[in-house]
């Protein structure tokens, strides 16, 4: 689909392709910068557990057979004992969450053309 316009003898041609590329760019901007801040509350959340001696892994992390720690089911992907732990934890948030705004998008685009 190419439209064309003439402007004071210029054409000017624009194609719905160009037009869903910058969507999809804005699209995938916004995305990516969820998934900077996501893992940076990882990390603020692991800094502010560490400065409270860990306290917050008791009181709002998922604790074995009861009822009343069920709530921390929430808080816990938060919650780390270390800092050993967070990098890995870190990279896999990345990972999973471009694979998956990658494939959202494709998803997106392929039900668009139809």
């Amino acid at each position: 689909m190419l439209r064309a316009k003439t402007i004071e003898g210029a054409v000017v041609t624009s194609t719905v392709a160009n037009m869903m590329n910058r969507d999809h760019m804005r699209v995938f901007f916004g995305r990516t910068a969820a998934l900077v801040a996501f893992v940076a509350l990882l990390w603020a959340v692991q800094v502010v557990n560490w400065i409270f001696g860990y306290g917050l892994n008791p009181a709002f992390g998922l604790i074995p057979r009861h009822v009343s720690g069920l709530d921390g089911v929430i808080a816990m992907p938060l919650l780390h004992g270390s800092f050993a732990h967070q990098p890995g934890v870190s990279l896999e948030a990345q990972l999973f969450g471009a694979i998956a705004s990658a494939a959202s998008i494709r998803t997106e685009t392929v039900q668009s053309a139809h």
